[in-house]
Parts: structure tokens; sequence; C-alpha cells
């Protein structure tokens, strides 16, 4: 989460919006929540704890079998299948350019150096694989290899 996640929207009313979802975060950005934005707590997470619908991270962690939440820094999805590989960006990519040259930071980054090393560690894997991004954030969302 960083710090413009600060909309709400995972709640509606004190509730989650998805009552049967899983809620998955990381739990160092769990713990940064107040100097991110304190009132994030009351509005995202207290909800959803209250509810019994946040489950806690610690970095990588396996969904199911061929699925991990692969999050150094940023939470994204890798979907492994084989030597096929999609990654779901989320915020570890906001532009184009980062693809290559993952050293840019993003203005809502609050440590530039993770976020370096999270897009490098992602994006950096083996020539035997195919990596198919599934980037939410770039001027339209698309899947390519």
């Amino acid at each position: 989460m960083d710090s413009n996640a600060s909309t709400g929207g995972e709640t509606s009313g004190r509730r989650p919006y998805f009552p049967n979802a899983e809620y998955l975060l990381q739990r160092a950005e769990f713990d940064a929540l107040d100097a991110l934005n304190p009132q994030l707590r009351q509005t995202l997470t207290d909800p959803l704890e209250a509810a019994g619908r946040l489950r806690l991270l610690d970095g990588d962690t396996p969904l199911r079998a061929g699925h991990v939440v692969a999050t150094p820094g940023h939470q994204s999805v890798l979907v492994a299948d084989g030597r096929e590989l999609a990654l779901v960006t989320g915020d570890l990519l906001v532009h184009a350019l980062q693809l290559l040259h993952p050293e840019l930071a993003n203005s809502h980054e609050t440590d530039p150096e993770a976020a370096r090393h999270s897009r490098e560690y992602m994006l950096g894997r083996e020539t035997a694989t195919t990596l198919h991004l599934a980037t939410p954030h770039l001027t339209e969302p698309f899947i390519s290899e």
C-alpha cells in the first residue's frame, strides 16, 4: 500500500465490499499505516479486521499450487504455470519507463530503494521463462510478453 492508497475503497459503511473475500496486506505496510495516513486504519483495515477478513502477509506467500503473492516492497501477484509466468504488477510499475529503468521512482513510494529492488527482482526472471505482464497503472491495462 503506498501513500496514494487512501480512498477507503475496500469498505462501505465500515463493512467489506466483498464480505466473503480474504483481503491480503503485507504486515510491514499494515505496521506503517499510521505514518502513511492515519485515517487508513479506521476506514480501511479496522473494518476488515472486525469482519475477520484481513490476512497479514510476511513477504512471498503461496496462495494455491502455482500461485504466489510476490511482495518484495510492492504487493503484486505472480501466477506460475511451469515456465509461463503472469505478473499482475499493482503499484510495482506506474510508468512504462520503469520497464527499462526500474530505478525510476514514483512520487508515492516512501522507500524508492526498496521499490527499485522490487522491480528488479520481479522483472529479472530467468530467460528460460516467459513473463506476461498485467499492468493496471500504465496508459491502458494490458497483458504482454
